[in-house]
C-alpha cells in the first residue's frame, strides 16, 4: 500500500459508493474516505490484467507498470494517484485518486452537448499536449489517449 495508512486493507479506509466507469482493464468507482469523509475515485484492476510489472521499493514488491509510472507524477492536467492497495484474497489492485464531481469524460460531454467549438477544442487540446509533454519528460507515455480518458470541467474547460 502506498500512502500513510496504518493497514493495507482498502475496506479499513474506504467505502465503495457508485460505479462510474468501466473499460478493458477495470472499473472505476466513487468511494468515501472514512477518515476525512472526502469523496474519491478508485480504479479497480484485476491483477491478471497487469501483464507488465516493475519492482517498487515503496511496496517491497512488483507493481503494475501503471503504478510505478504514475506514483511520482504531479501535473495540473493529470489526475493524482493518492494511494494504492492490493487485495491478495481477490487478486486485484485498487488505485485511489482525486475525484472532481464537476468533471465528466469528454466522450459523454460531446455526446450530450454536440461538437466542441473551435475555441473549446483548442483550449482542451493545448492542455492534453501539455500533459503528454510532461509524461514524456518523465520517461512515460499514456498510449490510450481518447475522449473517454479525458476529464473535462464544462464550466472552466479545465
Amino acid at each position: 500500500m502506498y500512502g500513510d495508512r496504518k493497514t493495507e486493507n482498502f475496506a479499513d479506509h474506504y467505502i465503495l459508493v457508485d460505479q462510474i466507469g468501466s473499460g478493458g482493464y477495470g472499473t472505476v468507482w466513487t468511494c468515501i474516505d472514512l477518515d476525512t469523509k472526502q469523496k474519491r475515485a478508485v480504479k479497480i484492476v484485476p491483477d491478471m490484467k497487469c501483464l507488465r510489472k516493475t519492482w517498487c521499493p515503496r511496496f517491497n514488491k512488483k507493481v503494475p507498470d501503471e503504478v510505478s509510472l504514475w506514483l511520482p507524477l504531479c501535473h495540473p492536467n493529470l489526475v493524482s494517484l493518492l494511494e494504492v492497495f492490493y487485495d491478495e484474497e481477490n487478486n486485484y489492485w485498487m488505485y485511489v485518486m482525486d475525484y472532481e464531481r464537476d468533471y465528466q469524460d469528454l466522450f459523454n460531454y460531446i455526446d450530450q452537448h454536440g461538437p466542441l467549438t473551435s475555441t473549446a477544442s483548442s483550449v482542451i487540446t493545448r492542455q492534453v499536449v501539455k500533459a503528454v509533454h510532461y509524461l514524456i519528460s518523465c520517461g512515460g507515455d499514456h498510449r490510450d489517449i481518447k475522449d473517454e480518458n479525458i476529464l473535462l470541467n464544462p464550466t472552466t474547460l479545465q
